[in-house]
């Protein structure tokens, strides 16, 4: 797909910084020193300096050299562009796919990337020539990054976490070995507070992905009964992920406690096929686990446009509930062919946020998931 359809709809200024750092990718590609990417020469990739910020941190004051707002209300500011060392840009990453490839990847979705992850922290899942048996997570900063990489202590941290929001980190997550980006849910100047909450649906081993989606359709049903709009997503692996936007102040416990209620709803009247049950050994294998303890603040899922580490690089998608059916084949989306669905339907993360849901709804759930918890 040509890269000027990849950010239809873009800001300007914004596809602008990412075409330069594209380009600047495809020279050092084309370079002498590029071809000796198989050995450890560090090559300087020139990366535009953007962010996105989100409407409610519009007063945080950030040196810059141009800026713009985008129809989300989402404020983007771009700063000179900075030399990130790169290497092993033809590294595997994946069967069929390289580094560089990787990286393409993400400059090409960066717009709807780095709104969902911005400002959260970020957890690493590092990976090593041994593949998936050598990765490994880290979850603060352990050496001195590059200008321009964002991070911050997190409640009480004696060390920096890794903040999403901006170019040079995101690039520089591929360049130390990540494939997925995993954000927390809640924020670094707010951990305790969420916007979504999420329901992590987890095949067991014998459970085929049709089952899945009739899972994922029975928590949509649930939450329509209550009163509540949803985002179904696939994981990027065998699972599906159902979001719920909530209000930006929502503490993480009320997020769980209503995940939980829509998550004991299901398993109750879906025996067959759903369990809530939190020791794998005690699931029976061709069940589907609604996981909602990943809704406990420091938890990690794979964000939405994130890849991930199989072998043709899923991609964490967004869905149309019409899409969440038996033909749904989540093999279908990876970084060939995000990028392509993301010009023809848009940004369904961004719309989904934008939307939210009735507050009156979310109060009278909200008050019930506490009531509940607070009788156990």
């Amino acid at each position: 797909m040509p890269w000027s359809d990849a950010l239809a709809g873009v800001p300007d200024l914004v596809a602008l910084g990412l075409g330069a750092t594209r380009e600047a990718l495809d020279l050092l590609l084309a370079s002498e020193a590029a071809e000796s990417h198989g050995a450890k020469t560090r090559l300087r990739l020139a990366v535009a300096d953007v962010s996105a910020i989100a409407p409610e941190h519009f007063g945080v004051n950030i040196p810059t050299l141009d800026e713009c707002v985008d129809p989300y209300g989402w404020r983007w500011v771009v700063r000179a562009p900075l030399a990130l060392g790169v290497t092993h840009l033809g590294r595997a990453v994946g069967a069929s796919a390289t580094k560089a490839d990787l990286l393409r990847y993400y400059l090409a979705v960066a717009p709807y990337l780095l709104r969902a992850i911005a400002g959260r922290p970020l957890v690493l899942r590092r990976h090593t020539d041994a593949g998936e048996r050598g990765a490994f997570y880290q979850q603060h900063v352990n050496a001195e990054p590059p200008d321009g990489v964002r991070t911050a202590r997190v409640d009480g941290d004696t060390k920096p976490r890794f903040v999403g929001g901006g170019l040079v980190t995101l690039l520089y997550h591929v360049q130390l070995g990540a494939v997925s980006m995993d954000p927390w849910h809640g924020r670094a100047d707010a951990p305790e507070l969420v916007d979504y909450a999420i329901i992590d649906l987890d095949p067991g081993p014998e459970a085929p992905f049709g089952r899945v989606v009739d899972v994922a359709r029975w928590v949509h049903d649930e939450l329509l009964t209550l009163g509540l709009a949803s985002l179904p997503k696939t994981s990027g692996a065998s699972g599906i992920h159902v979001v719920v936007p909530l209000p930006s102040d929502t503490t993480a416990d009320a997020a769980r406690l209503l995940s939980e209620l829509v998550a004991t709803q299901v398993a109750a009247r879906h025996r067959h096929a759903a369990t809530v049950v939190r020791a794998v050994r005690e699931r029976p294998s061709a069940s589907v686990y609604v996981d909602y303890l990943q809704n406990i603040a420091g938890k990690t899922v794979a964000s939405v446009y994130s890849a991930r580490a199989t072998p043709t690089l899923t991609v964490s998608t967004p869905l149309n509930w019409e899409e969440v059916t038996p033909a749904l084949d989540a093999g279908d989306w990876n970084i060939r062919t995000v990028p392509e669905r993301i010009a023809r339907v848009g940004d369904l993360w961004a719309d989904a946020m934008q939307r939210g849901n009735d507050l009156e709804a979310l109060r009278r759930v909200l008050h019930t998931s506490h009531a509940a918890g607070g009788r156990r």
